[in-house]
């Protein structure tokens, strides 16, 4: 399959270097990105998972966003479609969420003379997309479902730390079966 190479160019990646790199230099939002990415997995964020990347001390910031973070969530590995990854929307928001409650947690549990910069540092708002419904091809209903799955599922993990420290495999397979029920969501775009 032959990929339009103009939707690859105008993807959201695109959008993210306009907004947050400098307008002299548009490739510099790839290259801190890179660099965070060989330290965290040796140049290959594989899909589903979720990397912070500090904006901040990097020609990237200040932005006119006032955005000192951005989480890479990757769907895919090169751009097309992932809808044999059925659970890839799923597995990227959960990555996301244990990121930035990991990284709130460091960051309030400074000493005192660090509250000040600890609170600073805390991520308090983010903005995410539909991911994968672009270039992806996932439907945005599928995407929708699996999204709000992962937020319902994390804050129930941790409002109950018991039960998902102890999961048997009869919890594990009901919670899989949920997500299992949003599969055939993508008979609109004929794939599945």
């Amino acid at each position: 399959m032959q990929m339009n190479l103009l939707m690859v160019i105008k993807s959201f990646d695109y959008f993210l270097s306009e907004a947050l790199a400098p307008s002299d230099d548009f490739d510099a939002l790839t290259r801190v990105t890179q660099k965070v990415l060989y330290t965290k997995w040796k140049g290959y964020a594989p899909p589903g998972t979720c990397t912070l990347i500090p904006l901040e001390s990097t020609p990237c910031y200040p932005n006119t966003h006032s955005c000192r973070f951005m989480a890479l969530c990757p769907t895919m590995r090169v751009p097309g479609n992932v809808n044999w990854n059925r659970e890839v929307v799923y597995n990227c928001v959960w990555s996301l969420l244990n990121v930035l409650s990991q990284h709130n947690s460091r960051s309030i549990s400074g000493t005192s003379d660090d509250n000040k910069r600890a609170d600073e540092a805390k991520i308090k708002s983010v903005l995410i997309t539909g991911l994968a419904t672009g270039v992806g091809g996932v439907s945005a209903e599928k995407c929708a479902k699996q999204m709000a799955m992962a937020f319902a599922d994390f804050n129930d993990a941790s409002l109950n730390e018991e039960k998902w420290s102890s999961f048997n495999w009869d919890t594990a397979l009901d919670y899989a079966n949920a997500c299992r029920d949003t599969y055939d969501l993508n008979a609109e775009h004929g794939d599945d």
